[in-house]
């Protein structure tokens, strides 16, 4: 019985494992004048998982809240400009980085709000 448990806890385990390894469907990012970096990483299940400047958040949406920035992904606008300040940066899984604005209703606002207030508008 306890060689039961025992396999069932590391077969949860490794499942646990591999779940959590998967790639993010979306990197986001805030770069600073100061050199400051937060970051966001968004996942298919809806964890995300956020770094700002060295302390490390999470925070996991609904699935409604996931196809709204799947959504929003697909219509990533002409590049901002890269002079302007705290710059944004938006990948979409393995694409080149793409700086973005933070307009009302853009992709880029979706993505700050998740940053700063952890939950879409």
């Amino acid at each position: 019985m306890i060689r039961l448990a025992l396999l069932m806890l590391v077969a949860l385990t490794i499942l646990g494992c591999a779940t959590q390894s998967a790639s993010p469907i979306a990197y986001f990012s805030r770069e600073w004048d100061d050199g400051r970096l937060e970051t966001l990483e968004l996942y298919a299940d809806g964890r995300v998982l956020m770094d700002h400047a060295g302390y490390i958040d999470r925070t996991t949406l609904t699935s409604d809240d996931v196809e709204v920035l799947r959504a929003a992904l697909t219509t990533i606008p002409a590049a901002a400009d890269p002079a302007s300040l705290p710059k944004l940066t938006l990948t979409v899984a393995d694409g080149s980085p793409v700086v973005v604005d933070a307009e009302p209703g853009t992709v880029g606002a979706l993505f700050l709000s998740l940053l700063e207030r952890h939950r879409l508008p």
